[in-house]
């Protein structure tokens, strides 16, 4: 059972207090926050956690990352840059640009993965390293960790000196490393990333034209984060020579499917290496199949706000418990991460369901529905039901 309490300047005894985040120090850093709270949900997504380097107890804590997404056994880690481009030669400029934009913030999230590994425990909401961080982290035989580029202030560029008409960075996986901005002017690449840390963990970039899409078209922490994975095996994979934008990378991965029913990265043995142009997402989003697919979605968003109903009480230290029983936040997140973990697609159904429930209920005593995924929801096996009383 769970509800607000009905005072504004008093708390009942049973409620705690609430868990504090914050909301990111630039307007950038705050959109940021306010995707991730849209697409993973507001339990999952903590802008700017806090490591916990003190000296004998003395100092402030360091800034982890810019936000920090956790759910189930994935770890998203975001750093996000917004320089302004610089002017003059067109190659030095991206020399400057991408050095601050992209190599920064890539050794930020590699130094947040290695104190996520070696120091778990020490993870804080705030500069003061007083309030932990709320969640359990995955055991590291389990976890599968993300490392996430926003490096804005290039799109307008791009799309000034190169064809593309979004303006997001095209993708060629043989440039590697530094040599995306060190060496011979003839050997450098404005507007093109590839394996920034080829013997690390992956490192998605995305400006701020591919942000938006990849957030909005992958609005669940499943269908991001599954993108994320697989995306990561194809670039390493040498079955692909270039794309040209984040978008049309998408759009291929939208309309592919994979033997066990899921979105994949599937390429024809005569084809490679793959080379994917620049109007894949425009055709993909004209597309017939892809406007129906955005009105049957609508209804799944019933899902998201009843996962909030939740998590919101949660967050607050609102949450109704049973009598004798004493709330914590980090067992109950399992159960509701059952439900943040439910894809797009799974969450039409169930919405649906939900929504009939809800009708039959006016009318009756009591009414129980129970849903359980279907056969080709891939690794989603957990069922849930919903139980009306009058």
């Amino acid at each position: 059972l769970i509800r607000k309490p009905t005072g504004i300047d008093e708390r009942p005894e049973q409620f705690r207090p609430p868990i504090v985040k914050a909301e990111g120090v630039t307007e950038s850093e705050r959109y940021l926050a306010k995707l991730a709270d849209r697409s993973f949900l507001n339990l999952w997504s903590y802008p700017s956690p806090y490591r916990d380097q003190k000296q004998g107890g003395v100092g402030d804590g360091k800034e982890l990352c810019d936000l920090l997404v956790v759910c189930g056994d994935h770890i998203i880690i975001f750093s996000e840059k917004t320089i302004e481009w610089p002017g003059g030669d067109i190659k030095t400029a991206w020399r400057r640009w991408s050095k601050r934009a992209i190599r920064d913030s890539a050794k930020q999230t590699k130094g947040a993965e290695r104190w996520l590994s070696d120091f778990p425990n020490r993870l804080f909401l705030d500069r003061n390293c007083i309030s932990p961080f709320p969640i359990d982290l995955p055991g590291k035989d389990t976890r599968r960790v993300h490392r996430v580029v926003v490096a804005n202030g290039s799109a307008v560029p791009c799309r000034t000196f190169t064809s593309s008409k979004s303006g997001s960075l095209i993708i060629r996986p043989s440039i590697v490393g530094e040599h995306h901005w060190k060496g011979e002017d003839d050997a450098i690449e404005p507007f093109v990333v590839g394996d920034i840390d080829p013997d690390g963990s992956f490192v998605h970039v995305f400006n701020e034209a591919a942000l938006d899409i990849v957030m909005n078209e992958l609005d669940t922490i499943s269908d991001f984060s599954n993108y994320l994975t697989k995306k990561e095996a194809f670039i390493r994979s040498g079955q692909i020579s270039e794309v040209k934008g984040e978008e049309n990378l998408l759009a291929f991965y939208a309309i592919q499917i994979n033997d066990e029913g899921d979105h994949d990265f599937i390429v024809d043995v005569n084809s490679m290496p793959l080379s994917i142009d620049d109007k894949r997402y425009s055709k993909f989003i004209r597309d017939p199949r892809y406007k129906a697919k955005k009105q049957a979605d609508k209804i799944s968003y019933l899902w998201d706000r009843l996962v909030e109903a939740f998590t919101n009480h949660m967050l607050d230290g609102t949450s109704i418990t049973l009598e004798d029983y004493e709330f914590d936040l980090r067992k109950n997140e399992i159960g509701v991460r059952q439900m943040a973990l439910v894809p797009r697609f799974i969450r039409r159904g169930y919405s649906e369901a939900i929504s009939g429930a809800l009708q039959q209920g006016k009318n009756s005593d009591k009414f129980l529905r129970v849903m359980m995924p279907p056969p080709e929801s891939g690794g989603t096996k957990t069922g849930f039901f919903i139980l009306t009383v009058k």
